[in-house]
């Protein structure tokens, strides 16, 4: 052992401290500060991709979801329907005259028209719903539950008739849209999104602001 004290003297001097576990204390905290570095940047950018991922969903314009998000989660409902043996109802939803809106009052208007319907439809909307901008002036809801679908789809119908747009210079603006609807069992999303858009078709060609029911050619309402 290193001798504490010195012959002859009244001074006493202790040997220096290993600096060995100091050492290992440095490099542990290190490792640790880079571990917990690492680990919230990993969450960072797994909350990035999250945003990132939601965003490639929304519509920009309306807020709403879009197609892409549509293709993404439209199978999984369809299947859903299926295994329960369950009709699933498609409601094809394309705002009438709607050129003549942007012609008229421009663009802006036009916007501002396809949110004030966009949001109006979407209070119709149940959580488990899928509503998306289909594109252009055409939305599209899917209904898992669809024993209500026709009924829906006049309120939807209906919503937007009374909804009323107030312009910048003072006047108001009413909208309008026309609705085809599918509601069948087993059938995949393409063969619904059809069926729906011959419906809308007889919408619109039997004087608009209505709504068509697939395989319904009585009078629509």
């Amino acid at each position: 052992m290193q001798m504490a004290t010195r012959i002859g003297s009244d001074s006493f001097t202790a040997p220096p401290a290993p600096k060995f576990h100091d050492e290992v204390d440095a490099l542990w905290r290190v490792l640790t500060d880079t571990d917990e570095a690492i680990r919230t940047q990993k969450e960072e950018l797994e909350a990035l991709a999250r945003e990132l991922d939601e965003n490639s969903r929304i519509d920009p314009l309306t807020r709403v979801h879009n197609r892409h998000h549509l293709y993404l989660e439209a199978p999984k409902l369809f299947a859903l329907a299926g295994r329960k043996q369950q009709p699933v109802c498609l409601m094809m939803i394309d705002v009438d005259y709607f050129k003549r809106v942007n012609d008229t009052y421009g663009h802006k208007v036009g916007d501002d028209a396809l949110k004030l319907i966009a949001a109006t439809i979407g209070r119709a909307v149940r959580e488990y719903d899928l509503f998306v901008r289909f594109g252009g002036e055409e939305f599209m809801l899917i209904m898992a539950e669809g024993e209500q679908g026709q009924y829906t789809a006049e309120r939807i119908r209906h919503s937007v008739e009374t909804a009323v747009l107030h312009l910048d210079d003072g006047r108001s603006l009413t909208l309008r849209v026309s609705i085809g609807l599918c509601c069948a069992p087993g059938l995949t999303l393409e063969q619904a999104v059809l069926r729906a858009d011959s419906a809308l078709y007889r919408a619109k060609n039997s004087g608009r602001n209505r709504v068509c029911v697939d395989g319904d050619d009585a009078q629509p309402t």
